[in-house]
């Protein structure tokens, strides 16, 4: 299945249109880099007829038309997926439109359901066949000249041509994800501009290979051609006994957002090389697991130009001291976030009292408790940080299949009165209660369950028709009525947790009157600005469907987010 659809990345007219354009239009005499800004206010439709007046104004609409190109591999065959691709690339440039110059973003993805081992995950990428890999080279590297962004995510082995044509690609900003190398390779030729790079890569060497031959270099080639160059890493997913070698590599002159994540089983030589005496980094986010990671948290000391730190602590607050020496000779950061849970002691005896008495700067804040309850000193604590513009706070198992953390808003809007300043919250993994019959299920969560409440009307939740069709009217089948009424009730659940979490925005932004935007019941809500009334806000949830995962949220407020634009 191939998905073309819009995002906002410049691609100057002159790029895709070689000859120089002699117009007298308004639009066209604006200085290039402006007309992105402008065309990226025009609707589908309003391009659509833009098209239509002559064939510059054509190449100008397909330019934000097709910036980006989705290829699904998770249906059929990939080859004939991607020479599906192929030809109509191809097809187009025979045409009066030539798409593959107007592609910008390239994303490639599959849908199939994650593989259970390390042997079918590597089987899965080495199945691919030579059709598929020849279609995918000569896409990467012919066709779409001017792709400025490639995201890889597709679980599997990687052919070593595949990676060879992501890295040599015009791309400036790649990320690859959940892939997988069982074989050294080198590159033979790679981009010398990569600006920002995600790499989720686990390495598998045979058992029998001796230590030697264990060293994957093709981390050492890609990235000393990008060190002078890269400005953001996000490095992750190395987490078996391999040796990573970067000696070819002596420094990153202009990386600033920086995360380590397992990256390897010797990490005692690669954190100096972004983190030492001279480095710029302001964001940062690393685990804690290795002795390497561990030492630097106790004596690295000082980073003048460190403004964000998020500890990837994996469920694991052994290492906590440590990083908590970290904290204290870093004391001027206004941004700290963990991303598992901790004990309500060691938060509330170590952590809170350290942000309290020597952040003063602090504006952002994200904790997870593992209880199932925030306790009310926590709550007290968080408080007194009068300094916070955004919050992200959760409790309990943070497993996206049950959540236990029943969260009170009454008393959470009450203990946090004092944050007059929040501009963003976010609750993550919240559950609520219902007035459930007597029979209904409890097998699982709020979510899992979608037990309408008893004292509402579903009727006041569906149109004539649903409401119809809950009643099973006009339908003869036993098993289809009773299908639909499922169906209808699960209508009905989600519009009154819809309705339901806008009340609850409703409540929040009425108590803290700077609240723009918030993430509550696996809902973003922003505060409508248009149709708030003087003193009276007005929320709108801004998605169409639930968000279980809380990407939505991690994309909002996580450091740890790829910001390839």
């Amino acid at each position: 299945m191939i998905h073309v659809q819009n995002i906002h990345i410049p691609l100057p007219h002159h790029t895709i249109h070689e000859e120089r354009v002699v117009s007298t239009t308004p639009l066209l005499t604006l200085p290039l880099e402006l007309v992105p800004h402008v065309m990226c206010y025009l609707s589908k439709d309003d391009l659509s007829s833009v098209s239509l007046v002559d064939s510059v104004f054509r190449e100008l609409a397909a330019s934000e038309l097709f910036k980006t190109l989705r290829i699904d591999l998770s249906c059929g065959n990939k080859a004939f997926r991607c020479m599906d691709v192929l030809k109509l690339l191809d097809g187009s440039a025979q045409s009066r439109v030539s798409i593959a110059p107007c592609v910008r973003h390239l994303i490639v993805e599959s849908r199939l359901p994650l593989p259970q081992s390390a042997d079918e995950m590597i089987k899965r990428g080495y199945n691919m066949g030579p059709c598929y890999v020849k279609a995918m080279c000569y896409l990467m590297e012919k066709l779409l000249s001017n792709v400025y962004i490639i995201d890889w995510d597709i679980t599997g082995a990687m052919p070593p041509h595949v990676f060879q044509a992501i890295v040599s690609s015009s791309a400036k900003h790649i990320r690859i994800q959940k892939t997988v190398f069982t074989r050294p390779f080198p590159l033979t030729h790679s981009s010398h501009a990569h600006e920002s790079l995600h790499l989720d890569l686990v390495w598998f060497p045979p058992e029998t290979d001796p230590p030697a031959k264990r060293v994957l270099s093709v981390f050492d080639d890609l990235l000393s051609r990008s060190s002078c160059s890269l400005r953001q890493l996000i490095w992750e997913g190395c987490r078996t006994k391999a040796y990573i070698d970067l000696q070819s590599c002596t420094s990153f002159p202009k990386i600033r957002v920086l995360t380590l994540d397992q990256v390897a089983h010797d990490m005692d030589h690669i954190i100096p090389l972004f983190l030492g005496e001279s480095t710029l980094v302001s964001t940062l986010a690393m685990d804690s697991l290795s002795e390497a990671s561990r030492e630097f948290y106790r004596t690295r000391g000082h980073i003048s130009t460190l403004e964000r730190f998020c500890w990837i602590n994996h469920e694991n607050d052994a290492a906590y001291e440590d990083v908590l020496v970290f904290l204290r000779a870093n004391d001027q950061i206004h941004t700290f976030q963990i991303t598992s849970a901790l004990s309500s002691h060691v938060l509330e005896t170590h952590f809170l009292p350290l942000f309290r008495s020597e952040f003063k700067n602090l504006t952002f804040l994200k904790l997870i408790w593992a209880d199932e309850q925030i306790p009310d000193a926590s709550l007290e604590a968080i408080s007194e940080l009068v300094s916070l513009r955004r919050l992200w706070i959760s409790a309990g198992n943070q497993n996206i299949y049950r959540n236990t953390w029943l969260i009170n808003h009454h008393v959470l809007m009450e203990r946090l009165k004092p944050l007059e300043q929040l501009q963003m919250i976010g609750f993550s993994h919240d559950t609520y209660e219902s007035k459930m019959h007597p029979l209904a299920p409890r097998f699982g969560d709020y979510y899992a369950n979608k037990a309408f409440p008893e004292d509402l009307s579903i009727q006041d939740y569906l149109e004539d028709e649903e409401y119809d069709a809950y009643r099973g009217i006009g339908v003869t089948d036993y098993e289809r009525m009773f299908e639909l009424q499922i169906e209808m009730r699960v209508i009905a659940w989600e519009r009154m947790h819809r309705q339901r979490m806008l009340d609850v925005a409703y409540s929040y932004a009425t108590a803290f009157k700077c609240l723009e935007w918030i993430y509550i019941g696996q809902l973003p809500i922003a505060r409508d600005t248009a149709k708030g009334q003087s003193g009276v806000p007005s929320m709108r949830i801004t998605v169409e469907e639930r968000d279980p995962s809380a990407i939505i949220l991690s994309k909002k407020l996580s450091i740890k987010t790829w910001a390839p634009w």
